[in-house]
C-alpha cells in the first residue's frame, strides 16, 4: 500500500463528528465481517469514504441483478484492470451464488480469457478489422451478427460465445463445470466493451438487450461502471499489497471461501 491505513477504530476526537459517522457507516454495512482494506484507505477522507459506501451499498445491494450477473460483471473488471485484490474478494462469491455454482473450470478460463473485439465493418464495408491475439478476423454483418473471415478455426454464427478464447489452466481441485450460458456471455462482451473500449458496438448491446430489461441495463452499466473506478482506486495505491501478484488466481486466499455459504453476498470489495 502506497499509503499507511487509518486505525480500525474511530478517532476519539468529539471535534470531528464526520470522521466518526463514516466509520460507524462503513463498520455497519461490512458486519459482521470487520473493516477491510479498501476501507481502511478510503477513511483518510471522511466524506469520500461515506458517499463511497452508500453509493456501492446501491450497486450491491438494492439492485434487481440476480448475483451471478453482478459479481461477473465485477469479476471480468478486475481481470481486464489486473485488479488482483478486486477479484480476491469477488470470485468467492460468484462460485458461490446460483448460476455461478456451475461455472467450474470452464467457466473461470472463460472469465479470465481474451475476448475479441468486435468490427464495426465487414469486408463488403472495407477496412478496418480487428486483429486479436491469436491472429483471428471476424466482423459484424448486415443484420449484426459476427461472423468470421474465412479460413478461421471457428465456425461463424450470430453468438457472442463464439468471440471469446480461453487461456487459463484448470485447477486440479475444480470441476470442468458447464462454463458460460449465453446470457453471461452477453455480459461478459458488454463488460469488455465498457472497460476497454469506453464506446459499446452496436451488435454487443444489442445482445445484451435480448436478455435484461431497461432497468437491468442500467445496473448492469452501473455495476460495471463503478468497479472500473474501484479497480483503478486499489491499484493505483495498491490497495492490499497485490499488485505484484503474478496472475489472478481462481483460488482465493484472501476474503471468503467458496464453501463459505454464511457471508456470500455480503459487500466485500466495495
Amino acid at each position: 500500500m502506497r499509503l499507511p491505513y487509518t486505525p480500525p477504530e474511530p478517532p476519539s476526537d468529539p471535534r470531528n463528528p464526520v470522521a466518526t459517522s463514516a466509520y460507524e457507516q462503513l463498520a455497519t454495512r461490512r458486519h459482521p465481517l470487520p473493516l477491510q482494506a479498501l476501507d481502511l484507505t478510503l477513511l483518510h477522507s471522511p466524506p469520500i469514504a461515506s458517499g463511497w459506501s452508500a453509493f456501492f451499498g446501491a450497486i450491491r445491494t438494492s439492485g434487481t441483478l440476480p448475483p451471478n450477473i453482478r459479481e461477473l460483471c465485477i469479476c471480468r473488471v478486475a481481470v481486464l484492470n489486473g485488479a488482483a485484490y478486486e477479484w480476491e474478494q469477488h470470485i468467492p462469491l460468484l462460485k458461490d451464488c446460483d448460476g455461478g455454482k456451475r461455472l467450474g473450470a470452464k467457466g473461470l478460463r472463460e472469465l479470465k480469457g481474451a475476448m475479441r473485439k468486435i468490427a464495426t465493418e465487414g469486408p463488403s464495408g472495407g477496412p478496418p478489422h480487428d486483429v486479436v491475439d491469436d491472429g483471428g478476423l471476424y466482423y459484424t454483418d448486415d443484420e449484426g451478427r459476427i461472423c468470421f473471415l474465412p479460413d478461421q478455426e471457428e465456425d461463424p454464427g450470430s453468438s457472442v460465445r463464439q468471440v471469446a478464447i480461453s487461456n487459463s489452466r484448470k485447477p486440479e481441485d475444480e470441476e470442468e463445470g458447464e462454463g458460460l450460458s449465453e446470457q453471461q456471455w452477453a455480459v461478459m462482451a458488454y463488460t469488455d466493451a465498457m472497460t476497454k473500449d469506453v464506446k459499446v458496438n452496436d451488435a454487443v448491446f444489442m445482445e445484451l438487450r435480448k436478455w435484461f430489461n431497461e432497468r437491468e441495463i442500467v445496473e448492469i452499466t452501473a455495476t460495471i461502471a463503478a468497479y472500473n473506478c474501484v479497480s483503478r482506486f486499489l491499484v493505483a495505491l495498491d490497495v492490499g499489497e497485490m499488485n505484484n501478484a503474478a496472475e489472478l488466481t481462481t483460488q482465493s486466499t484472501t476474503g471468503t471461501s467458496a464453501g463459505d455459504s454464511s457471508l456470500a453476498g455480503l459487500a466485500i470489495s466495495a
